[in-house]
């Protein structure tokens, strides 16, 4: 006999992204094989993307993040021939790449993420994480340029390149065209880590934290005659880069 606890559990078990669930949703949303992406539908056309601005490009949809994905992978033409209604599009794609991760599972575990977390993103949120989109331009091999106002983060190990710019004070993500790299790795803060954007400060000398506070336009004097301390200086380090 069932106790209530045992019920409970077995109702919830539709909810698990185990492979049974990722196979009905597969079923379900009938997922996109790999040759499918060779389809017309989704193959980036040459044509001039006159909607594209010289610096910036901004979609209208709410997971903006996989969104820039899709223009810098299939183009802004065809991204423009989905029209308003684009969730059955999204689905679709976002369920063939949970399938990918599942198959190279081992290869992803040297960016040491959670592979079901990743998985769980994907499928069920609003909007996916950077994280989740590093693995999603990993399959597909593209770089990534991560910066905000004040650090960058990049992953290089092929020969395409996305650059994406978060804007805190609106909350916002853009795809950047035709960025200067060499700029933002000249201005910004470098970060080994989205998680961990700075490493713990017994990792530095006081003259490494003065010079990543200048790099931050941090300013480094207490007094006419007398500099923050490390520790001072460390957590402002913090407040900015946070």
């Amino acid at each position: 006999m069932l106790t209530k606890a045992t019920k409970k559990l077995k109702y919830m078990d539709k909810f698990f992204l185990n492979k049974t669930n990722i196979n009905n949703i597969i079923n379900n949303i009938c997922f996109i094989k790999d040759d499918e992406y060779k389809d017309a539908e989704y193959k980036d056309k040459t044509v001039k993307k006159s909607k594209e601005s010289n610096e910036s490009i901004i979609n209208d949809n709410e997971d903006k993040l996989f969104w820039s994905w899709y223009i810098f992978q299939y183009g802004y033409e065809n991204y423009g021939m989905l029209g308003k209604n684009t969730y059955k599009t999204e689905m679709k794609i976002k369920t063939g790449l949970v399938e990918m991760i599942h198959k190279q599972k081992k290869d992803l575990k040297k960016f040491k993420m959670k592979v079901n977390d990743i998985e769980q993103d994907i499928l069920y949120s609003k909007k996916i994480s950077i994280k989740s989109l590093m693995i999603i331009l990993y399959l597909n091999k593209i770089n990534l340029v991560y910066y905000t106002d004040y650090i960058y983060y990049e992953n290089i190990l092929f020969d395409k390149t996305i650059v994406i710019y978060y804007n805190k004070d609106d909350n916002i993500y853009e795809m950047k065209k035709n960025e200067n790299i060499e700029t933002i790795k000249n201005e910004k803060f470098l970060v080994s880590s989205l998680d961990k954007k700075i490493k713990a400060i017994s990792n530095y000398k006081a003259d490494d934290i003065k010079n990543i506070a200048k790099k931050l336009d941090i300013e480094i004097m207490k007094s006419l005659n007398k500099t923050f301390t490390k520790k001072e200086l460390y957590e402002k380090i913090i407040q900015k880069i946070s």
